[in-house]
């Protein structure tokens, strides 16, 4: 790539989102979440799963979404969910 030619737009997911069934009909529900990387998701929701008694299933999705929350490591097993802005 040039000074003078434009990148090629990113076709690839921005972010991922993590989401859980927490009913009996099944209907999948997230929060509005999107998080870096396919792990920070898979932390998050488990985490989640754990604090909420109703989950059913858990799932970690791309989404075209901008990035807008991380999980930062508070120690070796807790961690503290940042907000960006």
């Amino acid at each position: 790539m040039t000074e003078t030619t434009l990148p090629q737009e990113d076709k690839r997911s921005h972010s991922y989102r993590a989401e859980v069934v927490a009913e009996r009909g099944g209907r999948w529900s997230g929060n509005g979440l999107r998080f870096a990387t396919e792990r920070e998701a898979k932390i998050y929701v488990a985490s989640l799963m754990m604090r909420w008694t109703l989950v059913t299933d858990t799932r970690v999705i791309a989404s075209p979404e901008l990035v807008n929350a991380r999980l930062e490591l508070v120690d070796e097993h807790s961690f503290k969910l940042v907000h960006l802005g």
